[in-house]
């Protein structure tokens, strides 16, 4: 069974820009903003990941795919990747695990949810897209830094408790060719120079 591999991004990280230019890599299923908590659809509305899952895969991939838990939909998925010899990548919605927002009653968990779930079934590759705080920070448009710091803080300290590997949003913007062929070392992802045509 080849690895899935999970992308951690933090909010306003660069995570969009990202998954666009993976995404064109040959024989790449990728999924964005999927926790386990709720999931992103194809129209930008939260829904129950699962949901979330069974509608991007159809639409972006024409891929039908049934389940009725998280868990269940993602095994369903991985017996059609590994069958059409693809890679199932997954864009953590991170949002949810250490964010303070509706969604999750203001109580995040701070942990990463989605490598604890996914990992029960299946092994996984992890890494993470950082970008410079301040930047988030701006890009945020929060008003309350205290709040905004120690959550972004607990993000980090996870990401350093867990070994998980990084690679700089910046890096990307500067040298796009040379930081998709550093993730393709790192994730046994196959390069090509279409990255760029998104």
């Amino acid at each position: 069974m080849r690895n899935i591999i999970i992308i951690l991004n933090f909010s306003r990280s660069g995570g969009t820009l990202l998954s666009r230019s993976i995404g064109m890599l040959p024989n790449v299923i990728l999924l964005s903003e999927i926790n386990t908590h709720l999931g992103a659809s194809t129209r930008n509305k939260s829904i129950s990941s699962h949901n979330a899952v069974i509608e991007q895969v159809y639409n972006w991939y024409g891929i039908e795919v049934s389940g009725d838990s998280l868990k269940e939909v993602i095994l369903n998925l991985l017996k059609i990747c590994e069958q059409q010899h693809k890679q199932l990548i997954i864009r953590d919605w991170t949002y949810m695990d250490f964010r303070s927002n509706i969604s999750n009653n203001w109580k995040p968990e701070y942990k990463f949810s989605l490598i604890e779930e996914i990992g029960e079934i299946s092994p996984i590759q992890t890494f993470a897209f950082v970008r410079n705080a301040i930047d988030i920070y701006l890009s945020l448009g929060v008003k309350n830094i205290e709040t905004f710091s120690s959550e972004y803080l607990l993000y980090v300290n996870e990401l350093c408790k867990a070994g998980i590997k990084y690679i700089k949003y910046e890096d990307f913007v500067i040298d796009p060719i040379n930081t998709m062929k550093e993730i393709c070392n790192l994730t046994t992802l196959e390069y090509s120079n279409k990255v760029l045509d998104f």
